[in-house]
């Protein structure tokens, strides 16, 4: 899919989808390490996965987590 042609509403849906992923990993978490976690979701950024490799590896002291999905 080309990323000009997601809309909005599109990208505010796979914002959500990431925020709901953030909260699940942020309770497991929690649990596992018998502490409290506060993870952030700083963004939505669609790339070309061409691209992965060289936006992954932009700063060593960067954290990155990727959902590669298909959009049909």
């Amino acid at each position: 899919m080309d990323r000009q042609k997601i809309s909005f509403v599109e990208k505010d849906i796979l914002t959500e989808v990431g925020s709901v992923c953030v909260g699940n990993a942020t309770a497991a978490l929690e649990q596992i390490l018998c502490r409290k976690i506060e993870l952030e979701l700083p963004g939505l950024k669609i790339i070309d996965i061409n691209e992965l490799s060289r936006v992954l590896s932009a700063s060593p002291e960067d954290v990155a987590v990727g959902l590669h999905t298909r959009i049909v």
